[in-house]
């Protein structure tokens, strides 16, 4: 058989068919990468809030629950790798940043990677009824992203005197107490949850 007869490619059909997977590369692969972080960031907000938890039920069985029982006295039924004094991690969405060196602040060094931090002062349940609240921040990656929203960002859970926990998304009405004294939250807001979680 002579050479020009043989089957084959030329050069030009080469080169188009690699500029065609290299375009679908250029789309693809970062949609995959983030699919895959936004799934791990998920996992890591629903371990921790799942620790809080267990932390509460801990803290109830040996203590009674009072208006002023808070975050803080939740710690010691957490398991956590260390307290970070020196990170500076993001807020929830709108929020620029925290620095852990803050005093009124707590950050905890999770062993799955993750930041939960807090408010170390006046942020108690403020009442006893089961639509009061205490709340904590979780940021998964346990770094600042530079912005104010997006991927990287912190996401704010309320923790319920009945022990539901709950996001600004599914937030049901009622007194919730923060640094700043008692406020009511009067709707639900799904902005302000990060866009990589879900129940």
């Amino acid at each position: 058989m002579s050479l020009s007869h043989r089957n084959g490619f030329t050069l030009a059909e080469l080169l188009i068919s690699l500029a065609i997977l290299g375009e679908i590369a250029t789309f693809t692969i970062p949609k995959i990468i983030g699919a895959q972080q936004n799934g791990q960031n998920n996992a890591i907000a629903k371990e921790t809030v799942g620790s809080v938890a267990a932390a509460y039920q801990l803290y109830s069985i040996s203590n009674t629950v009072t208006a002023t029982t808070s975050m803080s006295d939740l710690i010691s039924y957490l398991n956590y790798a260390k307290i970070d004094t020196s990170s500076i991690v993001d807020s929830e969405q709108g929020g620029t940043s925290v620095d852990c060196a803050d005093p009124s602040l707590q950050c905890l060094r999770l062993h799955n990677g993750a930041i939960l931090w807090h408010g170390k002062t006046n942020v108690d349940f403020g009442g006893t009824t089961d639509l009061n609240a205490i709340y904590f921040l979780v940021d998964p990656d346990a770094r600042y992203s530079g912005s104010t929203t997006g991927n990287g960002k912190s996401i704010k859970f309320y923790l319920y005197r009945n022990g539901r926990v709950a996001t600004w998304a599914s937030i049901s009405t009622g007194t919730v107490t923060h640094e700043w004294g008692n406020y009511y939250v009067t709707n639900a807001d799904a902005t302000r949850d990060p866009p990589w979680f879900s129940w």
